[in-house]
């Protein structure tokens, strides 16, 4: 059983490794490198490790490119990402250039434009620190789908976090929300590097600046500002744009709001459907939020409704059961071997001392010849043992040719008649004649 039981430990060893992830729960988008729990590429919504050919199962917005890697636009132009699934689909005949999260929701852009979602119009640029990707190929401004995310590349990578938001660049993640002045943080919290011209306090941990409101500090006036702040030239403090606006020029108007208002007036209102991520006038949806898709004619968003399969989960879990009950067949079988091996000796000693005990060794008694069939019995033969005669002993040979006579008893005389017997004394009863007749 020994054997057994290592088999068993060796089978669990191996399950750990290639599933590491069972041993630890980690939180969303990450993974259990075996030690600690790290953040996976940003296309990934689960995977098995930070590369991004490691992803089980994808980020919302994302498509599914290969088994194990996910795409941040589609190859061809004129398709487009099904949020819903996460596949890339044709667009529409009825759309002349391309369309936009959905079949029939046709980019009205040309080549040369980007169509910007926070406005619903073509435009001959995106605006930086909005949260878009500029689509050359696509015509249009692709927004990132990390809403802590000011800039991200063709692959989706965020470039550019907001502000206090530590960036990963290895994995294109805004990590964490640090305390105002970091740049870099623990996960409690502690920080530990400063944004560009803050100073950093060693007794305290955290960082300065003089004035109010900047991202980028300075001696004498901030250098940029915060998202929801504008740079004031005469203070040199940034100061607040209006409620819920992403970046302003002053604090009467704004020019791109954050995600889920639009602007309208120099302030942001919320979009009256819900999973728009942009929309146009309140009403229309332009782009669809993280876990929801565009309808096919576009301006609504639909939550959505696949769920997606996980490689590493299902295929890992099969995988480690498979692998376990091979095991457990493989460990069955041989000791199933080992006990027959063991019964089959056990027989086959039981058979050997009944031979030697109950072995006849056969020996002519007569001077008949006598003929044993062959059967294909084989005897064991063994010799036949002599035993000596004890010494001066002479064995008498009876001699069969005369009447074998017996000496009487001394003393006896043999009578013909009862009465005249006498033996010793005796005399026999009366009448013992008569009885004899």
């Amino acid at each position: 059983m020994s054997s057994k039981n290592n088999l068993l430990i060796f089978a669990a060893i191996i399950l750990v490794l290639i599933y590491p992830t069972v041993s630890q729960t980690c939180s969303k988008y990450q993974f259990y490198n075996g030690s600690s729990c790290e953040f996976c590429d940003s296309s990934c919504g689960t995977c098995t490790s930070s590369s991004t050919s490691s992803c089980t199962t994808c980020t919302p917005g994302y498509y599914r490119k290969t088994s194990y890697s996910c795409g941040f636009t589609c190859s061809n132009s004129n398709n487009y990402i099904d949020f819903n699934d996460q596949t890339c689909k044709s667009c529409s005949t009825s759309c002349f250039y391309n369309c936009i999260e959905g079949s029939g929701n046709c980019n009205p852009c040309y080549t040369g434009q980007y169509y910007q979602p926070h406005t619903g119009l073509c435009s001959s640029s995106c605006p930086s620190n909005a949260g878009y990707y500029a689509s050359y190929s696509e015509a249009r401004c692709v927004p990132c789908r990390d809403p802590n995310c000011l800039n991200c590349n063709s692959n989706g990578d965020c470039t550019t976090c907001k502000s206090f938001w530590q960036l990963d660049s290895s994995t294109g993640r805004c990590l964490r929300k640090c305390p105002t002045g970091c740049a870099t943080c623990t996960t409690n919290g502690t920080c530990l590097t400063c944004e560009n011209g803050w100073t950093y306090n060693y007794n305290s941990n955290n960082c300065t600046c003089p004035k109010n409101g900047c991202r980028s500090c300075g001696s004498l006036q901030c250098y940029s500002c915060e998202e929801g702040y504008w740079l004031n030239n005469a203070t040199g403090n940034c100061q607040t744009c209006t409620s819920n606006c992403r970046i302003c020029a002053s604090a009467s108007t704004c020019d791109v709001c954050e995600p889920g208002y639009y602007s309208y007036n120099g302030n942001c209102y919320v979009c009256l459907q819900s999973g728009c991520r942009y929309c146009k006038n309140g009403g229309s949806c332009t782009a669809c939020e993280n876990g929801y898709y565009m309808s096919a004619k576009g301006g609504a968003c639909y939550l959505n409704t696949y769920v997606p399969s996980s490689n590493s989960t299902v295929g890992y879990i099969i995988g480690g059961v498979i692998l376990l009950l091979i095991i457990i067949c493989v460990v069955t079988v041989i000791q199933a071997n080992k006990r027959r091996q063991r019964r089959l000796d056990a027989l086959a000693a039981v058979a050997a001392s009944n031979n030697a005990a109950t072995t006849v060794n056969y020996v002519q008694i007569t001077s008949a010849t006598t003929t044993v069939p062959t059967v294909g019995v084989a005897y064991p033969t063994q010799q036949q043992v002599v035993y000596p005669q004890p010494s001066g002993y002479i064995q008498p040979q009876p001699d069969y040719s005369q009447p074998l006579m017996y000496p009487q008893p001394t003393g006896y005389a043999q009578q013909s008649e009862y009465p005249e017997q006498q033996h010793n004394g005796y005399a026999p009863p009366p009448n013992a004649k008569e009885r004899v007749k």
